[in-house]
């Protein structure tokens, strides 16, 4: 089940669901993988680009343990499959969507 309110989405990869969650954890965890300075300069680096795809493996892994799931960056790397990476890569979006929607651009 998706729930839009809480930005979070469930999809399944690899046979497993997993449930997909923006939570403090999972931007704190974000912003250690990208070594970034907040939630800001994580909004930026993300919105540059240049993600390789052990990037994505560690967004899908810090989101699903967001959500409390227990799985590691290397059972996730395992499971996705290239076929996966559009559905993914569209539950990413929509959950940083919904997790900031509403958020002003600049809040100083």
């Amino acid at each position: 089940m998706t729930n839009r309110h809480r930005a979070e989405k469930t999809i399944e990869i690899g046979g497993r669901r997993l449930v997909l969650r923006l939570s403090l954890r999972a931007l704190a965890e974000l912003e250690a993988v990208f070594d970034v300075d907040g939630i800001e300069a994580l909004g930026m680096r993300l919105a540059k680009g240049g993600l390789r795809t052990e990037h994505l493996t560690r967004i899908v892994g810090a989101l699903a343990r967001g959500s409390g799931d227990g799985i590691a960056d290397s059972e996730i790397a395992v499971l996705i499959d290239t076929g996966d990476l559009p559905d993914i890569m569209d539950a990413i979006a929509s959950i940083f969507a919904s997790g900031f929607a509403g958020a002003p651009a600049n809040p100083r």
